[in-house]
């Protein structure tokens, strides 16, 4: 992930649960905020059910988030051909994931993240 966040010149667009929102802002935070100052487009969809306060804010300093029920997997698009696609293993106890260098899913995934985008609604911060 973290490979693939810093090579990225143009987008980084992701769909990720909760657990993982926190977790990739937590870990990844200083990489994509300097990957938006060298002007990487960052946009997040989360569930936003279980969401750090503090977390959000953090997030919200170099990139776009926004909240969408349901959210059970991770998918993150990165500039013109890469993919990430991740979820729990049955025992929900595992990571899988699946990455690719493929324009044709890119280009898939970036149509269903802009369509998913345009039904969420900005994440809010309670405090």
């Amino acid at each position: 992930f973290g490979e693939y966040c810093a090579s990225s010149d143009n987008q980084i667009r992701m769909i990720t649960r909760d657990e993982s929102f926190n977790r990739l802002v937590r870990s990844h935070k200083e990489l994509l905020k300097n990957q938006e100052k060298k002007g990487v487009d960052i946009q997040i969809i989360s569930s936003g059910n279980k969401n750090n306060d503090l977390v959000i804010r953090e997030a919200q300093e170099w990139a776009d988030v926004r909240k969408y029920s349901g959210i059970q997997a991770r998918i993150y698009v990165f500039d013109s051909q890469r993919v990430l696609i991740s979820w729990n293993n049955s025992n929900e106890d595992q990571f899988v994931a699946v990455a690719t260098q493929s324009p044709q899913l890119q280009e898939t995934f970036d149509l269903m993240f802009k369509l998913i985008w345009q039904s969420s609604s900005q994440m809010e911060v309670h405090n």
